[in-house]
């Protein structure tokens, strides 16, 4: 019958030091006469199995003291056998040490356990590169239960391991949805900044200059990490890997960290580091519309909207009537091909769109 005291043995794996494990079981609850003469047997015929079963005693009960009592044990089988113990005295052995309450595997899957466990500490328990090329969206679901979707023309490098949870988002942009793990923070590298989040949901974009964060949902901080040289190369080559930005380095955090909470936006500056920025429920809807297959705008010079329609095309987009790049719209663009998208600029502001070259379209007035 099973209680608190007792050796239960899962999984068993081959080898000497799960036979011992095995023994061990048996022993704690009683041998039949069968199954001592196998066990006696058993150490008999190879001298790993006394060093196994022993240490299979040392690691359940944790005792030096029984441990030394081995010495005691002899099988009576002829010179050279002093380091040998019977059946009978491993389980009295065992039957008179001070035995502390377990729920048991086997040795040999703690062993290996353990042996996991401790590259886990070394080793990324989840790693991946992922990309969208241009005009492409995509939604990754992470082991953590979090997810990220990234834009258009983007690149992410994941590395989660047993303390913390890291990405680093190389290009683009990508919303993150963090599931919550308060041991385990979430930290997005980017450009000069680093973002961090226990459980929240906030969009990162990378621009020239800087890193803009927006958050939807919990809060986040954010921080600008230092910058050898003034401009950023040196770290842009320092942290070409993602080994290098798995490191949460706190020398390299300059400044006081800014927090963001729901409905909140700032930026990460090369230059000025991170700032909190007021943003309207418009500027959110604008921030976040791509998510729903969509740019919208509110207001925007038409130079603006231009810019932010190219990010989904390989086709370069140029104005050549000033007047016409300053002109101010508000509208919705589905995101899609480029033709369609310049099809809806043409047919809501009345103007041409001459492509030049396969790659290459200016607007203009009609």
């Amino acid at each position: 019958m099973n209680d608190e005291n007792e050796i239960i043995v899962l999984h068993p794996d081959a080898g000497e030091k799960n036979q011992a494990a095995d023994w061990l079981a048996k022993l704690d609850r009683g041998l039949t006469a069968e199954e001592r003469s196998a066990f006696e047997a058993w150490l008999a015929e190879d001298p790993r199995n006394r060093d196994a079963i022993k240490a299979a005693a040392a690691f359940w009960y944790g005792l030096n003291a029984p441990l030394s009592q081995l010495r005691k044990y002899r099988m009576e089988r002829g010179a050279g056998a002093s380091s040998a113990f019977t059946a009978k005295g491993v389980y009295s052995l065992m039957a008179t040490a001070v035995r502390r309450p377990v729920l048991v595997i086997s040795l040999a899957a703690l062993l290996a356990f353990g042996v996991v466990e401790l590259g886990l500490m070394r080793a990324p328990v989840q790693s991946g590169y992922y990309s969208t090329s241009i005009g492409e969206s995509r939604m990754i679901s992470l082991a953590d239960g979090s997810s990220v979707t990234l834009n258009t023309n983007s690149i992410l490098e994941q590395d989660f391991s047993r303390k913390q949870r890291v990405i680093r988002l190389v290009s683009g942009e990508a919303v993150f949805d963090v599931a919550h793990d308060k041991s385990r923070p979430f930290l997005v590298y980017a450009a000069d900044g680093v973002i961090r989040a226990v459980g929240a949901k906030f969009a990162v974009r990378l621009e020239p200059d800087n890193v803009r964060v927006t958050v939807t949902e919990g809060r986040v901080e954010m921080q600008r990490r230092a910058v050898n040289g003034g401009d950023g190369r040196a770290l842009a080559v320092a942290n070409s890997t993602i080994a290098v930005a798995a490191v949460h380095d706190e020398n390299m955090l300059r400044a006081a960290p800014v927090l963001l909470q729901q409905g909140e936006a700032g930026e990460i500056d090369r230059v000025e580091g991170a700032s909190k920025q007021a943003v309207s429920e418009r500027d959110m809807a604008e921030r976040l519309s791509w998510v729903n297959g969509q740019l919208v705008f509110y207001d925007r010079e038409l130079q603006s909207v231009i810019a932010e329609v190219a990010r989904y095309t390989p086709v370069t987009i140029q104005i050549e009537d000033d007047a016409l790049r300053t002109r101010r719209i508000t509208g919705i663009i589905q995101i899609g091909d480029v033709s369609v998208m310049l099809d809806t600029i043409e047919q809501s502001l009345g103007v041409r769109a001459e492509e030049v070259s396969p790659n290459l379209i200016y607007l203009s007035t009609g």
